[in-house]
């Protein structure tokens, strides 16, 4: 209701009468006292949960700093030490497909969707701002594809990323993204979280355009181990990525709960 009576496009405000004029609903004072100490623990037990998802990913960031500068190693079977890692360069273990270029004229509801910077939300892909064009030509994203941001107004989201799942597969990308392929992309992938690599974005980022080029990328060295022990390191990140997922799916229904319970109170 307070909303409704806001005036204004760029500032919307409300003046005080208005607002005081607002009728609310007004339980008496045991009802508001139970009200207030369920909404309390609610809010307590989403306090906890966030609290709970924060600690799993400053593990998951101490974790990615002791394995890649191998502080931590995986034995194979045998109890043996693993061969010694190698570093390689992006361009030699995989390639750079470049995205989609289009203009407004090609936006079409009943078009191919296309994947943007805003379609990677914490490493993952998100569909509630998407655009669609009409078109035949384009790169297709491919099962296991890591989706990059290459370019971007903000600094900030230069690099980031998201893997491409079997259900998304033959969807276009943008021309401010690229796609990285290699056999190698779910250990790609979690070297792609490290703060090495945000370092090395950060270190070749454009002068006066905030971008990231393939060239550059190319040239990006990545400690590589051997297949069995890269096997090893992403099923152990990998059951840490699953936890926190588990945790954020928790952490949204208690939020969906809360909000779902306030629309009830007090209709």
């Amino acid at each position: 209701k307070v909303i409704e009576r806001c005036t204004g496009s760029s500032y919307p405000a409300i003046n005080s009468l208005d607002l005081g004029n607002i009728l609310i609903c007004y339980p008496n004072l045991d009802e508001q006292k139970k009200i207030a100490d369920f909404l309390f623990l609610l809010d307590k037990r989403i306090l906890t949960q966030n609290k709970i998802i924060k600690e799993l990913n400053v593990l998951k960031t101490t974790l990615l700093k002791r394995i890649f500068s191998k502080e931590l190693r995986f034995k194979c079977k045998t109890r043996d030490e693993f061969p010694k890692w190698e570093i390689k360069k992006l361009g030699q273990i995989g390639v750079i497909v470049n995205g989609l270029t289009y203009n407004p004229n090609d936006i079409d509801e009943k078009g191919l969707l296309v994947l943007r910077s805003s379609n990677i939300q914490n490493r993952k892909l998100v569909f509630d701002n998407n655009v669609f064009v009409t078109t035949t030509n384009y790169n297709p994203v491919k099962e296991n594809d890591i989706l990059i941001c290459v370019r971007n107004g903000s600094k900030a989201l230069i690099g980031k990323n998201a893997i491409i799942k079997r259900e998304y597969e033959n969807l276009a990308f943008g021309a401010f993204m690229s796609v990285y392929r290699s056999p190698f992309n779910q250990y790609i992938f979690q070297w792609f979280d490290t703060t090495e690599y945000k370092e090395i974005i950060r270190r070749n980022l454009g002068a006066t355009i905030n971008s990231i080029n393939g060239s550059d990328l190319k040239k990006f060295p990545v400690p590589f181990p051997s297949i069995p022990e890269q096997q090893k390191i992403v099923g152990f990140l990998s059951s840490i990525d699953s936890k926190i997922d588990i945790e954020v799916n928790f952490l949204n229904k208690l939020q969906e709960q809360k909000a779902f319970l306030l629309q009830r109170m007090f209709v």
